[in-house]
């Protein structure tokens, strides 16, 4: 077992991974802990399939299907979102209009978030060009990850969180590089292939997406019944936009699919004509991004274990490719399971 040299009063805890979910969680632990985050990623690196955050969309969108317990942290995780884009706008979170059309619903009600949101209107029928299911418009907050997360580290390392770069095989050589009083597994995908967690629920989910230049002032995104289906128009609040999207479950293919990039733009072109030309080739692409999601069946794993070894561990991953989405929520939740453990 790893055992803690600390001299203050205050617990040592380190945070395995450095994608937001782990950000966000080393943030709400610095104020009580000493934190060290290990990770073999971290913000600023070059473009890397190896972890989900820096290719993410990145806007808060209720996940749909999500337990009660799910939906209170994506409501706290909205809340602190909606209030960094007034405090913090140097962050990138900027709040944004958004129409949300769901094929699966008839009665957007279904939709657990409509009383979240603020300015809900319900859209008329007969402006939900696939003519399937219903529609809400409302106000939400969007970042860009490759500026929020340099941004992060960089409050972090100020609030004095260490950062240890390290590929580690198990959350127990994570606990021997930076010995700690309790240790937050915020791994994503990786926790299918740590040694002592090996959950066999984590499943890698390849997505790609067209970054291009637009003047779409709103977000638009379809909830399809395929995820084939699955569609968006995500402005970045730069005069570009993202053009999405797939879910391909269990692929982990590196290479850009061209006929996907056309279905995307033919899809995104459907829905929102007027800020996605008819002609793929007039589309002006700034580039491809691909990443690849971690996704969990049955969802999120936010609770507290001891190891064999005496090692206390926090697990806070299966996010469903919601990292932003849940993330102030789930280190909410983290730092009271930690507390509760020391």
């Amino acid at each position: 077992m790893p055992v803690s040299t600390q001299t203050s009063a205050r617990p040592r805890v380190t945070v395995l991974g450095s994608g937001v979910v782990g950000l966000t969680c080393a943030l709400e632990l610095s104020s009580t802990a000493d934190v060290t985050i290990v990770a073999r990623d971290m913000p600023g690196d070059p473009d890397s399939l190896a972890w989900a955050s820096p290719w993410a969309g990145a806007m808060f969108l209720g996940v749909d299907g999500s337990s009660p317990a799910q939906q209170a942290m994506q409501a706290e995780s909205f809340r602190r979102l909606w209030q960094l884009a007034e405090d913090a706008p140097e962050s990138s979170a900027t709040r944004i209009g958004v129409y949300d059309y769901v094929d699966m619903h008839d009665d957007p009600a279904a939709l657990w978030y409509r009383h979240l949101m603020p300015n809900v209107e319900e859209i008329p029928r007969t402006n939900i060009k696939s003519g399937l299911g219903s529609g809400l418009k409302y106000t939400s907050v969007v970042v860009t990850p490759g500026r929020y997360l340099p941004w992060l580290r960089a409050k972090l390392e100020r609030a004095g969180v260490r950062f240890v770069r390290a590929d580690v095989a198990s959350l127990a050589e994570a606990g021997a590089r930076a010995p700690c009083d309790a240790l937050v597994n915020a791994t994503g995908n990786g926790a299918r292939f740590l040694l002592d967690v090996g959950d066999a629920k984590c499943v890698q989910v390849r997505g790609q997406t067209m970054l291009v230049k637009s003047t779409a002032p709103d977000i638009h995104i379809r909830h399809a019944v395929r995820w084939d289906e699955y569609t968006y128009v995500l402005p970045r609040g730069d005069g570009t936009a993202i053009l999405g999207g797939i879910k391909e479950f269990g692929s982990v293919d590196p290479n850009i699919d061209e006929n996907l990039k056309r279905a995307i733009h033919k899809r995104c072109h459907a829905m929102l004509p007027e800020h996605v030309p008819a002609k793929f080739e007039d589309l002006e692409i700034v580039r491809d991004l691909l990443g690849i999601r971690p996704e969990r069946e049955g969802g999120t794993r936010v609770e507290a274990e001891t190891l064999d070894d005496g090692l206390k561990v926090v697990h806070a991953y299966g996010v469903t490719g919601g990292g932003y989405v849940y993330s102030y929520g789930i280190a909410a939740q983290v730092k009271k399971l930690v507390a509760a453990m020391l």
